[in-house]
């Protein structure tokens, strides 16, 4: 990794994922924060309720790897846009 820090812009992965986390958020900004959270949560909470969510929380119970980029807990982003949202209303507010 150290060997990579000089040449991280030739990654396109990471170009690629900085680039829309900076598109997140701009529309983000433009939002009503506190608004887009309420509409947000019920989503969520749908979500983490469905059979799919289970099985993949069992799924990710069964393998040995730590690996974390290959079990990813979250592979719908409602968590990371939750967390998201909530720093840039945070933000907002100081």
């Amino acid at each position: 990794m150290i060997a990579m820090e000089d040449k991280v812009y030739k990654n396109k992965f990471a170009v690629q994922a900085a680039l829309g986390i900076i598109k997140v958020a701009k529309k983000a900004n433009k939002l009503n924060l506190a608004e887009e959270i309420a509409k947000l949560k019920p989503e969520v909470a749908l979500y983490k309720a469905s059979k799919d969510y289970d099985l993949l929380q069992v799924e990710l119970k069964k393998r040995d790897d730590d690996d974390e980029f290959k079990n990813d807990t979250d592979p719908k982003g409602f968590d990371l846009y939750e967390k998201f949202v909530s720093a840039l209303l945070f933000k907002s507010i100081i």
